[in-house]
C-alpha cells in the first residue's frame, strides 16, 4: 500500500504541514513531536513523491495572508505594518508568506484566492475584515485560520485583537486631565468592532466623569459607516465644531480620520491645540509629520502579525488546543496635538 502525507500525520497525531517540516529538516518542530513522525514514517515506510523544496513550497511550510481590496488602496500602509511582522516571524519559524486581496463585491467562487482552491498553504491569515463567503468557505474546508483586528460574533477560531476599549479610555482620560469637558468623537467605519470599542470607550469615560450634564453626548458623535478617511474627519469635525457650543477636543476613531480633523480646524481658523486639542488612534508614520504632530493611541501592529503566525503554527502543531484570542496593549503617545508632557517615541520593530 502507497501510504500519503495524510497518513503520516494521522498516526503521529499531527498536522500535514507538521510531516513536511520534519521531512524537510526544519528546526521549528519539537523533539517529541520530531520522533512521533520519524516513527510513523518509519512504520507506514513512507517515501515522498516530491522533492524536499516542492513540498515546503506546495504542502507544508506556507502561510497564506489575505486583506480587502480596499486595504490594498488606502495610502497609510496600516495592515502592511502587520504583514511585515506576519512575514518576519513566519521566516523565523521556516514558513513562506503569501499574499492575496479579497475583492469588494466578493463573487463566489471566482474571487476565492487560488493558494485556497489549491490548497497551497496551510493556514491562513485573514486582517481587517473579510467577505462572509470567504469566511464560510474557509470553515468548510477546514482550513487553520486566525483573524487579525476583526471578529464575528458567530465565528469560531483563533483571533489577535487590539485592547480598543483600554486605549481609548487612557486617551480620553488624558483630554479630560486637560480639562476638556466637551470632547467630539468622529469615526468613519462605524460598524468595524475596533472602532465600535473605541466609542464605547469614549462614552464610557465621558458618563463616568458628566454624567447627566453630557445628556447630548450624541449631538458631540459623527458616526459614518463609509471607511474612515481624512474626508470622513473633515466632514465630520466641521459638523461637530459648527455646533453653538461645539467641542474644544475631538477624539478621531483613527489617524486618518484625524488628519481631516486638521483641516476642518484649519478651515475655521482653529489653532491647534491652543483652540481645538485633536487625539487619533493607530499611530501610523504621518502622525509625526503633522503639524503640531499628533497625539494618538500606539497598536502594535508588527506584534500583532508575529502574535498572527505563532498562533497559527501553534493551531497547526497541536490541532485539537481549544481556541485562542489574544489582545494586544496599546501605549498612549502625548505629542503637540493635545498637549501634556510628551511621550518618548518607540521603536516600531
Amino acid at each position: 500500500m502507497n501510504y500519503t502525507i495524510r497518513d503520516v500525520a494521522q498516526r503521529a497525531g499531527v498536522s500535514q504541514s507538521t510531516v513536511s517540516l520534519v521531512i524537510n529538516d526544519r528546526a521549528n518542530v519539537s523533539p517529541e513531536t520530531r520522533r512521533r513522525v520519524l516513527d510513523a514514517v518509519d512504520v507506514l515506510e513512507y517515501h515522498p513523491r516530491h522533492s524536499a523544496r516542492h513540498l515546503a513550497l506546495a504542502k507544508g511550510g506556507s502561510i497564506g495572508f489575505v486583506l480587502t481590496e480596499q486595504f490594498f488602496r488606502v495610502s497609510e500602509p496600516f495592515y502592511t505594518k502587520i504583514l511585515l511582522g506576519a512575514e518576519f516571524e513566519a521566516a523565523k519559524q521556516g514558513f513562506y508568506t503569501l499574499l492575496s486581496r479579497a475583492k469588494e463585491p466578493f463573487e463566489y467562487p471566482k474571487d476565492i484566492p487560488r493558494f485556497l482552491l489549491d490548497r497551497s498553504v496551510d493556514g491562513l491569515i485573514v486582517a481587517g475584515r473579510a467577505p462572509k463567503r470567504l469566511l464560510k468557505f474557509i470553515k468548510e474546508k477546514e482550513i487553520p485560520c486566525v483573524l487579525v483586528d476583526f471578529k464575528l460574533p458567530s465565528y469560531s477560531t483563533n483571533h489577535v485583537l487590539i485592547d480598543n476599549l483600554s486605549g481609548s479610555r487612557e486617551a480620553m482620560n488624558h483630554l479630560i486631565s486637560l480639562g476638556h469637558q466637551r470632547i467630539g468623537f468622529v469615526a468613519g467605519s462605524s460598524t468595524h468592532p475596533s472602532i465600535q470599542e473605541r466609542y464605547e470607550g469614549y462614552r464610557q469615560v465621558m458618563y463616568e466623569n458628566y454624567g447627566d450634564s453630557i445628556s447630548d453626548i450624541d449631538k458631540l458623535t459623527y458616526l459614518d459607516e463609509e471607511e474612515a478617511s481624512p474626508q470622513i474627519g473633515r466632514e465630520g469635525a466641521l459638523e461637530l465644531l459648527m455646533l453653538t457650543d461645539s467641542p474644544t477636543a475631538i477624539f478621531a476613531c483613527n489617524d486618518a480620520t484625524a488628519v481631516g480633523c486638521y483641516k476642518a480646524a484649519k478651515e475655521l481658523g482653529l489653532s491647534v491645540p491652543d483652540d481645538l486639542a485633536i487625539m487619533g488612534f493607530d499611530d501610523v508614520d504621518a502622525s509625526t509629520h503633522l503639524d503640531p504632530d499628533l497625539s494618538t493611541v500606539h497598536i502594535y501592529k508588527a506584534e500583532m502579525g508575529k502574535e498572527a503566525v505563532r498562533s497559527l503554527v501553534d493551531c497547526l502543531e497541536n490541532p485539537d488546543q481549544p481556541l485562542k484570542t489574544k489582545i494586544i496593549s496599546t501605549k498612549l503617545m502625548i505629542r503637540g496635538s493635545c498637549g501634556g508632557e510628551r511621550t518618548p517615541e518607540i521603536n516600531y520593530f
